[in-house]
């Protein structure tokens, strides 16, 4: 028997007892004589009895009470759900796109999860992952990633060569949220639009469109901070940043593809609230962090 099941069977055990007849008179007296509750010790009522039957009432309803408390929270185990507790989910690809670890690799791997030390491989392709509700990452074509931490609480992804843009609709699991290319870390501070290229990981762009992003060189520890509008270049941990403005409003094919992916994610979340839909496919949306 499923959850559901067990449950509805004890609400079931409880509605019977409550309306067997015996339950409700021996309420009555419950309440009607102080003495059967030990208020009045010192006048006793010869005439009440709870009897064995209204004893074992209340004993299967204090028992099934209880346990529709401890069992509730089970119900929503058999709900599908691309998230508990674990991140990066494939929610499309277009092309030639592989995941793998080690010798074995699987094409089109749509509705899979980037388990630890998969790697996404894009080459006349582009995928949209879902790395956390409100975490949504284009991945170029040309491009190769791993997940190495893939945790809600510790989200960390390596950008081995190619472009990514990250659309950060929603900021509850920002804080959680690495990029890692080649010496370089790369955290992100608040809602926005983040475009990060590397060459082998030896050389990093990041681009920041809207929001703003603090990016580490591991191994001097030095931080450069870049806000909206201003794009960082680094050819190498030792040498100098290259901060500058760049026109925002140019985007390639990578920039437009992911923002409309985004703006088809949260229109179908918009219509699936007016509808009401329970499509498990459905609840991916949800995951883009609309507002209602």
């Amino acid at each position: 028997m499923n959850n559901l099941g067990i449950l509805l069977s004890l609400f079931g055990e409880f509605r019977m007892t409550c309306f067997e007849p015996v339950y409700w008179s021996s309420l009555a007296k419950v309440f009607l004589n102080r003495n059967a509750l030990g208020f009045n010790r010192s006048r006793p009522s010869p005439n009440f009895e709870l009897g064995a039957g209204a004893g074992k009432c209340w004993a299967r309803l204090l028992l099934c009470f209880w346990l529709c408390l401890i069992l509730s929270p089970l119900i929503s185990w058999g709900q599908p759900s691309p998230f508990s507790g674990q991140a990066a989910f494939i929610y499309h690809v277009e092309g030639e796109v592989t995941l793998g670890r080690g010798g074995w690799s699987e094409p089109s791997p749509v509705s899979q999860h980037l388990e630890r030390g998969y790697r996404l491989r894009t080459e006349a392709g582009r995928a949209e992952v879902v790395l956390a509700p409100g975490l949504l990452l284009g991945v170029g074509k040309n491009t190769e990633l791993e997940m190495v931490k893939p945790h809600l609480s510790d989200l960390r992804v390596r950008l081995i060569s190619g472009s990514t843009n990250l659309h950060v609709v929603g900021d509850t699991y920002l804080e959680a949220l690495s990029i890692h290319s080649g010496e370089f870390e790369v955290r992100f501070g608040k809602r926005g639009v983040y475009r990060l290229d590397t060459q082998a990981g030896e050389s990093v762009q990041l681009k920041v469109f809207d929001g703003k992003a603090v990016v580490t060189a591991n191994a001097n520890g030095s931080k450069h901070k870049v806000k909206k509008g201003w794009s960082l270049a680094l050819a190498g941990v030792d040498s100098d940043p290259v901060i500058e403005k760049f026109d925002h409003s140019q985007k390639d094919s990578l920039d437009a593809w992911q923002a409309e992916k985004v703006a088809a994610l949260q229109a179908a979340e918009r219509e699936k609230n007016i509808r009401g839909s329970r499509d498990p496919r459905e609840d991916l949306p949800k995951l883009v962090g609309v507002d209602r």
